[in-house]
């Protein structure tokens, strides 16, 4: 026989290389998944989604008000669950010793974070990291996705040039609203938000007695 005669699926029998033609000519027919199978397919992901989350919530860790997932997290083994929940929402993870990221969509009350209000983050001590660490803590809106602000300032890190209190405490402000000093704001959304701290390369023995920060309203 003479080799790549034979076309597969579009691929030739020798499995060397393929024939984008051939390939691209093929078609399917969508009646062969049955009556609505569109409306099935997000019915089904939708039940997966609730089952997974259920599953996954033992592996979460509290942090104050804030949640992580812990291990094993990024080193699943047969955890499948965990690691299907995990690829749905961010395809893969790091193990806890390069990055955790605590997340929070309240306030100390409990009550949702909004942008109708004002809040103060307020840090203790920062985020414990082994040496090379460092954090960040960004707000996200209700689409999941970075907020516009007027002085395009998406984070507060390490590296940002915030005041500390005279006693070496942390106030990071949030708020729609520019303060007059706008050396520690971090814009949020008029609507509801979150936020996500990441600490990379964090000391877990610390992070055990560590005291997270709190968000209360102003």
């Amino acid at each position: 026989m003479e080799r790549g005669k034979i076309w597969r699926n579009g691929y030739a029998a020798s499995g060397c290389i393929s024939r984008p033609k051939d390939y691209l000519s093929l078609s399917f027919d969508a009646a062969l998944l049955g009556e609505g199978a569109a409306e099935r397919w997000t019915q089904m992901l939708q039940g997966l989604r609730a089952t997974l989350a259920a599953d996954g919530a033992k592996y979460a860790q509290k942090l104050g008000q804030w949640i992580y997932y812990g291990k094993p997290i990024g080193d699943f083994g047969t955890e499948y669950t965990y690691r299907a929940m995990v690829a749905l929402v961010g395809l893969g993870a790091n193990t806890v010793d390069v990055a955790i990221y605590p997340k929070t969509a309240v306030d100390e009350t409990g009550a949702a974070l909004t942008g109708e209000k004002k809040y103060t983050l307020h840090f203790e001590t920062l985020p414990p990291t082994l040496e090379g660490g460092f954090w960040s803590v960004t707000a996200y809106g209700e689409d999941d996705f970075l907020i516009d602000n007027s002085i395009d300032r998406y984070c507060i890190n390490d590296r940002s040039d915030f005041k500390l209190n005279a006693d070496g405490t942390l106030d990071i402000i949030l708020s729609k609203d520019a303060p007059e000093d706008t050396s520690n704001w971090l814009p949020v959304s008029d609507g509801e938000f979150h936020l996500f701290m990441r600490i990379y390369v964090p000391d877990m023995t610390a992070l055990d007695s560590w005291q997270p920060p709190v968000i209360r309203e102003q």
